[in-house]
């Protein structure tokens, strides 16, 4: 919720945010979901759906801030 407060000081194209914006959404319901159903079922399917909504969320944030800093704001 936070990040959203930095979206429109990047300089992006409307395509580049939209995807930015659904990688965060895929990977704050991948994370959470793959942990919970780990604790239920254990097993490697649900660890991997875990560290790919974990890596969904670190990258979009990295490429917002590497998009921040980068092109600064207007």
């Amino acid at each position: 919720l936070m990040l959203s407060f930095i979206a429109p000081l990047l300089p992006l194209a409307h395509g580049r945010r939209r995807t930015l914006a659904a990688a965060f959404l895929a990977g704050t319901v991948l994370l959470p979901g793959g942990v919970l159903m780990q604790i239920w079922h254990p097993g490697m399917p649900f660890q991997a759906v875990a560290a790919l909504g974990a890596v969904l969320v670190i990258a979009a944030m990295g490429t917002m801030v590497h998009g921040l800093f980068t092109f600064g704001h207007p």
